[in-house]
């Protein structure tokens, strides 16, 4: 069971002093039962002795049951940061390609519902060792009583597991297709989010999404949670019929002479007893099946394992460009041999080849790269950036190929990329905190870019990241501005800026950074600008069809 491997996981002496806490609790709890069971058949009064006997096992009992939760609780919070920490790291490890194929819906889902699932089965373990515990000790208790009785017990007993057990697999299968819904859900839900400015302008595609999709797939996750929910609630219930199994036993027993009654009675105050621990266990067996399931979905997702995770700092020793690694000074030197890229058609994605391309880029030079919508230019800077392995061919940063994944992380350590689609994060990395002229610097750049009155810099971080799509990506500038780097790359950054600031970043932003020595990347459809640019590399399907200086015409598709 993977959760049971999941818990050895833990630190294992905490973990062991947690189960023999639980254990003694147990044990505490039906030795109590056992004395007073035990006190019953006695006819004189309660001694000192016996008062101090009682006191002394409820609080003992009492104590350990509270000191391995408190064990455990620490114990599964730890973990459970950990884990969290693992996936993220996991989930940075894995290629770009396996992440999109993945999609962010069910990531999200893996994230947040199977970590809690996870989370509420770590937090029941007290229940379930405690519980385990007083159940053995009762039973222990009752054997050394009466076997005959304990064997007639079990035997009337064992149609009632084996059909729990056949109850809790049909849970079981029903789980595996809820967690199946619940993920397209989630991707509907990412729909609604993020095509919500589609929807309110097309009424019929609204009717047709909120009909037809959302209500259709809700309707099926609604049936399908609650045959879960009965599914579960039909186990529980028929768990509970082992208790009235039990006492149907005791009239049996009664009446049939083979026990004395002392011992019936004795095993009537425990049927009381552990019927509240029975109830805890049944409890415990979903939550436990939903965690199992949810760390399953985490193993298939295709994440990088654990041991694979590159370090943070990357294998440049965590300075900055990896320099050891490709290179000794600033300047940039790319090599571009026979590369090549294929999408391999599977999911949502048509069949699509980029290359072979060769070509070679330096430092100093804005390259425009240029063509079609789906002629993959934005594969290309992906490629480039070290986001996907290449098909084929190879990618040299002086002289020094960075297509293996040893090699990767420092190389990309040189590139800043700002992409159409990307992630705003309100940390600046690059500000130093300590330094007033950093925190000048970066309202300086906020002046140029228009945004001083809407957005302020303090102690390395945004006021606000809550701005139009234009304002968000010159916001986005500014962070790759503060860092520096020898590489920068630009994913149509113009196209939602309005023709004063696309002025500026072509003819003051650009030729700066050609003068601070930079290799610039730029994927635009801006032709009136063409001519800012020192080369122009023009894609048709895949192919490098042209590379132009920027004053050669560029060849239609």
């Amino acid at each position: 069971m993977r959760v049971l491997a999941f818990v050895l996981r833990f630190d294992r002496g905490l973990l062991l002093l947690a189960v023999v806490a639980s254990v003694a609790a147990g044990a505490a709890g039906a030795g109590l039962m056992g004395y007073i069971g035990s006190q019953f058949a006695r006819q004189d009064r309660i001694g000192p002795l016996e008062i101090v006997a009682f006191v002394a096992l409820t609080v003992f009992s009492l104590a350990a049951g509270l000191g391995a939760r408190w064990i455990l609780v620490r114990l599964v919070g730890r973990r459970l940061l950990r884990l969290q920490m693992e996936l993220a790291r996991r989930l940075l490890g894995t290629e770009l390609p396996t992440l999109e194929d993945i999609g962010s819906a069910r990531l999200l889902a893996v994230m947040t519902d199977d970590a809690r699932s996870i989370s509420e089965a770590m937090i029941r373990i007290p229940d379930l060792v405690i519980s385990t515990a007083l159940i053995a000790g009762c039973f222990a208790y009752l054997t050394w009583l009466s076997p005959l009785a304990v064997g007639v017990l079990l035997v009337i007993a064992l149609p009632v597991v084996l059909l729990y057990r056949r109850f809790h697999r049909r849970f079981q299968r029903l789980l595996g297709r809820f967690f199946a819904v619940r993920d397209v859900r989630y991707r509907q839900y990412q729909a609604l989010t993020d095509g919500s400015k589609e929807l309110q302008v097309d009424g019929r595609l609204r009717r047709r999404f909120l009909d037809d999709h959302l209500e259709v797939k809700g309707e099926e996750f609604r049936e399908t949670q609650e045959q879960v929910i009965m599914a579960n609630e039909v186990a529980n219930s028929w768990s509970q019929t082992a208790y009235f199994v039990f006492v149907f036993a005791l009239l049996v027993l009664i009446r049939s002479d083979y026990v004395s009654g002392e011992i019936l009675g004795a095993y009537a105050l425990i049927a009381l007893y552990i019927r509240s621990a029975l109830t805890q266990l049944t409890a415990v067996v979903p939550v436990w099946t939903q965690a199992d399931q949810a760390l399953g979905r985490v193993d298939t997702l295709g994440l990088v394992p654990a041991g694979d995770v590159p370090s943070p700092e990357g294998p440049g020793g965590g300075q900055a460009g990896g320099r050891g690694e490709t290179g000794a000074d600033d300047a940039v030197r790319i090599e571009v041999e026979d590369l090549s890229f294929r999408y391999d058609g599977e999911g949502d994605r048509y069949d699509f080849v980029l290359g072979p391309v060769s070509f070679e880029l330096r430092s100093g030079e804005v390259v425009y790269i240029t063509g079609g919508n789906g002629s993959g230019k934005t594969t290309l800077m992906k490629v480039l950036c070290a986001l996907y392995q290449p098909t084929g061919g190879t990618v040299r940063c002086n002289g020094v190929d960075v297509t293996g994944p040893g090699r990767r992380d420092a190389y990309r350590e040189r590139i800043s990329v700002l992409f159409a689609d990307g992630y705003l994060f309100e940390e600046l990395i690059g500000l130093d905190d300590a330094s007033p002229q950093g925190t000048d610097f970066a309202n300086r750049l906020l002046g140029e870019l228009n945004l001083t009155a809407k957005v302020r810099v303090a102690d390395g971080q945004l006021s606000t990241t809550r701005l139009s799509t234009g304002e968000r990506r010159r916001l986005a500038l500014l962070g790759a501005f503060l860092k520096d780097r020898q590489v920068y790359a630009f994913d149509e950054w113009a196209a939602n800026q309005d023709p004063v600031f696309k002025r500026v970043f072509y003819q003051t932003l650009l030729p700066e950074l050609r003068r601070r020595g930079k290799l610039v990347l730029v994927i635009t459809h801006d032709d009136a600008y063409f001519g800012e640019a020192d080369r122009i590399l023009h894609l048709v399907d895949g192919r490098l069809v042209d590379d132009l200086q920027a004053d050669e015409p560029v060849a239609s598709p």
